[in-house]
């Protein structure tokens, strides 16, 4: 019966490519340069396809308020990579504030749409309007 082959012993990984594990970090009292309460913690930004990733742990998302599925903006500037919920717009279905809207609109300087129908015109348009 022949021996079998033993795989090679891999040699322990040099400090280059060791790992360390993220960790967690909630201070009590800890507080951002703007002197609000903070959470942070020390991640790996990944590949993910052509583009990049990072995880984001349950603990800041709470901390946050952010929640799985919801829209974000991100924003980079100087060295810094911020998130934020999206601003949720919503559609006013009240028709008898429209009218007030547009007037405060225009009033700001906002220039209402052209005629959709760009002056075309039938016979009820004419004779019932």
């Amino acid at each position: 019966m022949p021996a079998k082959k033993q795989k090679p012993k891999k040699n322990a990984a040099s400090p280059a490519k060791r790992r360390t594990p993220a960790k967690t970090y909630k201070h009590s009292g800890s507080q951002s340069h703007t002197g609000e309460p903070a959470v942070e913690y020390t991640a790996k930004i990944r590949p993910i396809g052509n583009s990049r990733g990072v995880i984001l742990n349950n603990q800041l998302m709470d901390f946050a308020g952010l929640s799985a599925d919801e829209d974000i903006v991100i924003r980079a500037t100087n060295g810094q990579i911020t998130i934020k919920p999206a601003e949720q717009h919503t559609v006013n279905t009240d028709l008898s504030t429209w009218e007030k809207q547009l007037k405060a609109a225009i009033k700001a300087g906002d220039k209402p749409e052209g005629d959709l129908w760009e002056g075309m015109a039938n016979k009820f348009d004419k004779t019932e309007w």
